[in-house]
């Protein structure tokens, strides 16, 4: 579900979206900017309309869309980005979790927005990750009403889900259409990452999510998918073959 964004000055842009989403993209952005290194559109204003819409002012970060220059890109440069991507990753992960830590859910410890879950509902927030897994599978239930075996495969898809992951913070939307990049030369140095946008799904997550976000969508023989299993979110093999077993069983994410 994508938001308008548009050119303010020289130095901001404003985006017009749905008001619990641009609050929850602010909410991350600051949130990232005050504890990592990794380039985040400064915002600098928000505000709500009567129609459940709101607007967003940041920061203008220089650079092109990776997705339209990934394909130019050497094979070093390609390396350079992931190697960067993956630093991001770790910088998000030893963010320390405010207490009680265990719990699911916002920056503000409210409710979040996952498209590989429902692009139309939040969801959440969850005490720990226990509560999060009996909920993940109720959403399925219907399926296992309709069709008995589904229900019996869906049973044993819990059983199977561990509840002790690591709850890291979580970008949930690394893609090639959501970084900014400097290409200056042919060398491997000579690309840049100068910003990681679309912060509105981010939150505490189990450790794996990135990765099962990371790998959704997108054929898996691309090398874009081929570079970051390997370089940014390696490992997980289980969760993600779960994960593509209840898309199975549902279809796309309403």
């Amino acid at each position: 579900m994508r938001s308008d964004v548009y050119r303010l000055t020289s130095s901001t842009v404003v985006k017009k979206g749905k008001a619990d989403r641009l609050r929850l993209e602010a909410e991350a952005s600051r949130f990232v900017a005050l504890h990592t290194s990794i380039p985040v559109p400064a915002i600098y204003d928000f505000w709500e309309e009567g129609d459940g819409n709101a607007y967003l002012v940041m920061e203008y970060k220089e650079g092109e869309i990776l997705q339209r220059k990934w394909r130019q890109l050497s094979p070093d440069q390609k390396m350079t980005v992931m190697r960067t991507l993956r630093r991001f990753v770790e910088e998000l992960r030893v963010i320390p979790q405010p207490a009680p830590r265990g719990w699911i859910g916002s920056v503000s410890k409210g409710a979040l927005y996952d498209y590989r879950i429902s692009s139309q509902s939040a969801h959440g927030p969850f005490q720990n990750e226990d509560a999060y897994n009996d909920w993940r599978i109720s959403t399925f239930s219907w399926f296992g009403t309709e069709h008995s075996p589904t229900g019996v495969r869906l049973q044993q898809l819990r059983e199977e889900m561990p509840n002790d992951h690591r709850i890291t913070f979580t970008h949930a939307d690394i893609t090639r259409r959501n970084i900014l990049v400097s290409v200056t030369g042919e060398g491997a140095d000579d690309v840049t990452i100068t910003a990681l946008l679309d912060w509105e799904q981010a939150g505490w997550r189990p450790e794996f999510w990135e990765a099962a976000k990371f790998m959704f969508g997108v054929d898996p023989t691309n090398d874009w998918i081929v570079l970051g299993r390997q370089e940014v979110v390696p490992g997980y093999d289980l969760e993600l073959a779960r994960e593509d077993e209840l898309l199975f069983i549902s279809g796309p994410p309403q």
